[in-house]
């Protein structure tokens, strides 16, 4: 998609949903922009952006939700609402239905005396995001 078309995209949007037009007006940068990223305790504002915006796509990765519009189905995202949850989430151990910790296999490089390095397969926990109910509900 040309950045023009997705711009005409974004401005339709906005036009239907004034406050993220006035959110972005407050906007330090002078140029189009199509993300709002809030600071970690703005939980209360992702919630009420997320459901000003009406229906978004739902994505959470690298510590961070995020709400994103996309006018037609296979295309570009054109407007994203962000919010760090690294103070508002938990990372803990995943557990299986049966309590016992959850890990997978990985390989790593390590060095076994300078400069001879050797592949090791190591078994890693992994790790599961607990957040507020209020992100679940959105």
């Amino acid at each position: 998609m040309r950045y023009s078309t997705k711009l005409r995209h974004e401005l339709a949007w906005l036009e239907d949903h004034p406050e993220f037009d006035e959110k972005l007006s407050d906007n330090r940068y002078e140029y189009p922009t199509v993300s709002i990223w809030l600071a970690d305790d703005d939980t209360s504002e992702f919630s009420r952006l997320c459901k000003a915006m009406g229906s978004f796509e739902k994505s959470g990765h690298y510590g961070t939700l995020t709400a994103m519009v996309r006018p037609e189905a296979d295309g570009e995202i054109i407007f994203a609402v962000r919010v760090s949850i690294d103070g508002q989430c938990e990372k803990r151990p995943k557990v299986d239905e049966n309590g016992f910790p959850v890990t997978r296999k990985t390989t790593k490089t390590v060095t076994v005396t300078e400069p001879v390095t050797e592949v090791q397969e190591v078994e890693e926990p992994e790790y599961e995001w607990k957040c507020p109910d209020s992100f679940l509900s959105l």
